[in-house]
């Protein structure tokens, strides 16, 4: 994970939480001590109100918080196991989307529910036969910018095996032997097998 996006993920805990000690940085980015030192200085000096409180042995943010979902801590916690088993369900280009979308979610918690959501990765069961649900997700992804008339870009492999992205501004599913998206109103034979499609990106 880069650089930049630890510190905007640690930000947002301390924009959640009361008191973020060392060990939940640690925990939640998986560094180590001395990083998570690194990082703490980087917000001081980009003169974010942050002080460590001795009484609590962890960091305080003095400022007001933002806004946080109505969504309780059940709520969440089964949003967090979904997100963790459809991980395991995806290509690496959606599995990639989704755990920075669970990562950032943990760090919006005012509870610190890192150590369970790990617990729980130990029982996931790695079931060779499960089938993808990648495909599943690419239509879903198209049908719902057909219906806000959304741009997409849709990534696929050459011949040469070598991923290409294409941007459709105005996409159609349409059905020729196979389920395929193409710009509206335009069929070839170069149209975009679902199937076949790595990931997409809603504009």
């Amino acid at each position: 994970m880069s650089y930049q996006k630890n510190i905007i993920i640690l930000y947002d805990l301390f924009q959640s939480r009361k008191v973020v000690k060392t060990s939940d940085i640690e925990r939640l980015l998986n560094v180590c001590k001395r990083t998570a030192y690194r990082y703490v200085n980087a917000l001081l000096r980009a003169n974010i109100p942050i002080s460590y409180d001795e009484s609590v042995k962890g960091y305080r943010l003095y400022k007001n918080k933002l806004n946080k979902t109505s969504l309780n801590l059940e709520s969440n916690l089964l949003i967090l196991i979904a997100l963790k088993n459809l991980s395991n369900r995806v290509n690496k280009y959606y599995k990639q989307k989704i755990d920075n979308l669970t990562l950032k979610l943990l760090s919006n918690q005012e509870y610190e529910v890192e150590e369970i959501i790990s617990i729980y990765d130990n029982y996931i069961i790695q079931d060779s036969k499960t089938s993808d649900i990648s495909s599943m997700i690419s239509l879903k992804m198209i049908q719902s910018a057909i219906s806000f008339k959304k741009k997409i870009k849709i990534s696929t492999n050459n011949e040469k095996n070598i991923e290409e992205v294409n941007l459709i501004s105005d996409p159609q599913i349409i059905f020729k032997n196979d389920w395929e998206v193409s710009e509206y109103k335009i069929t070839n034979d170069n149209n975009n097998k679902i199937k076949d499609i790595l990931q997409v990106t809603i504009e």
